[in-house]
């Protein structure tokens, strides 16, 4: 039994119209949140008499953010930041010092946020 070329045709047009009506539900873009945890404070430096810690970095340390149904966890690199793909939403950000912090991420964006952490 022979398929003729039109009835092929027909059959691609069929499952192509299917396929890309079934991809509309496409989910939005993350966004990117980037925190920056600042270590400030300590004794006071002899040799110019600043705090020994002004925005130092915390390497190692956690940074955690809640949102309404899960949080999610990073490690601050070296630099002091800790790096989060999110969808868009309200947030509250925590470390292992200092006050939380709450952000608002609109889908798509990058947003950068300190947090400082006061030695004694």
């Amino acid at each position: 039994m022979r398929t003729s070329p039109i009835v092929i045709l027909l059959g691609s047009a069929v499952l192509a119209t299917a396929c890309s009506s079934a991809g509309g539900s496409a989910s939005p873009p993350l966004s990117r949140l980037v925190v920056h945890v600042g270590l400030f404070g300590g004794p006071m430096r002899m040799d110019d008499h600043h705090m020994a810690l002004s925005d130092s970095p915390d390497p190692g340390g956690t940074v955690t953010v809640h949102g309404a149904h899960r949080h999610w966890t990073a490690t601050e690199n070296a630099a002091g930041d800790a790096t989060f793909r999110l969808p868009a939403g309200r947030y509250s950000v925590t470390n292992s010092c200092g006050a939380p912090r709450a952000v608002t991420l609109t889908a798509g964006t990058a947003r950068r946020i300190a947090m400082q952490c006061d030695v004694p």
